[in-house]
């Protein structure tokens, strides 16, 4: 298991996470070869098996697999870029803005992609309802979206 992780990131491709705060950054670190191949087929796994729209994950895992074969990662020593290149390179694909790769310095729980408890489900439901779901009013069929 490596020290590092990576995780996709989408809103039909995994749990949902409510985060009150933005995450501080994870401090960069060196990737190898190794490292970037098993990050590749992970991602790949992920969305060929789990994206919303199964003809799009497969395209992108064929377009990954592509540049992978043509060597276009193996300049890419920093972790934190080569989310970023692949979170470009996958959204070429799909133009899905949700969807994305992000670097993480400290290994993620066994259990991240399991989505949320029965409770922690309703503790959700319970926060989103006190604000009204996110809508501030509506009047007819004016409706306006709340700011967060």
């Amino acid at each position: 298991m490596l020290p590092i992780r990576f995780t996709l990131l989408a809103v039909l491709l995994g749990p949902v996470q409510f985060i009150n705060a933005q995450p501080t950054p994870s401090p960069d670190r060196p990737i190898n070869a190794a490292e970037r191949k098993e990050v590749i087929d992970g991602v790949l796994d992920k969305v060929v098996a789990n994206y919303v729209f199964p003809d799009v994950g497969k395209k992108m895992a064929e377009a990954i697999r592509a540049r992978k074969e043509k060597k276009e990662y193996d300049s890419i020593t920093s972790s934190r870029e080569f989310a970023r290149v692949l979170t470009d390179h996958l959204r070429e694909v799909c133009k899905d803005k949700h969807l994305g790769v992000r670097y993480n310095a400290e290994p993620l729980p066994k259990d991240f992609d399991r989505g949320p408890s029965p409770v922690e489900e309703k503790r959700q439901r319970e926060a989103l309802a006190l604000r009204n779901f996110g809508f501030k009013r509506s009047s007819g069929s004016e409706i306006a979206a709340s700011d967060y």
